[in-house]
């Protein structure tokens, strides 16, 4: 069993109130930066996982990818540009019960990437460097309840060729058989190498990279 601070395990009625008021505190805060529906129509990715990431799991949801989308903002010469990714997929291993069973991993195709005139500059040797390394990748299968009622999905974040430890912390809806997950996170590009060559300062392309994650997925248990 994974070692936990007492105040991270919480009861299922305490875990439902906080992941509903999380969701509406999300909603208010993101504004129009989550919602409609993905740039273009998805064709979800095949997932390759290794052995320790393809362990069978009890309580696995599969992603609605007609309701759900992956979108970054970057900041370029005082102008927010955003973008979004059509090829992305995660195993997703969630009771919300026992936190302690829960696994995520999550691919994107990083050719994927629409952003505006700057697609194929973004994709190119000078930043994301595609031809190179085509895929990005986040695992965690350490997920905890937060004070506020939000989950932190503690684990490592792929990019580049490099790996680095990485939070996502997300508000988690769950109705029915269906369930809503939103995160906004900012991404440090230099930390992956992203630019730095050409932007290794803020001068015209900022060091952020914001990303908003919005999922609708269906139970399958």
């Amino acid at each position: 069993m994974k070692n936990r601070a007492p105040h991270q395990i919480q009861r299922c009625s305490k875990f439902a109130v906080g992941v509903v008021l999380a969701l509406g505190l999300s909603l208010l805060a993101t504004g129009t930066w989550f919602s409609g529906h993905p740039a273009s129509a998805q064709e979800l990715l095949p997932l390759t996982l290794d052995t320790e990431a393809e362990r069978e799991g009890d309580h696995p949801w599969k992603i609605d990818p007609s309701q759900s989308n992956l979108k970054i903002r970057v900041n370029l010469n005082g102008t927010l540009v955003e973008g979004a990714f059509s090829q992305w997929d995660a195993q997703i291993n969630l009771d919300p019960e026992n936190l302690d069973t829960a696994f995520v991993d999550a691919r994107v195709d990083m050719t994927s990437l629409v952003l505006g005139d700057l697609s194929e500059q973004a994709k190119g040797v000078d930043f994301l460097n595609v031809s190179q390394e085509a895929e990005a990748r986040f695992l965690s299968d350490f997920l905890w309840l937060r004070g506020d009622g939000r989950i932190d999905a503690e684990g490592l974040l792929m990019i580049g060729g490099v790996t680095k430890p990485f939070v996502l912390t997300f508000a988690l809806g769950i109705e029915d058989q269906q369930a809503r997950m939103q995160a906004y996170t900012i991404i440090d590009r230099t930390e992956f190498g992203v630019g730095t060559k050409k932007f290794a300062t803020e001068e015209s392309l900022a060091f952020a990279v914001e990303a908003a994650i919005d999922i609708v997925a269906e139970k399958q248990w």
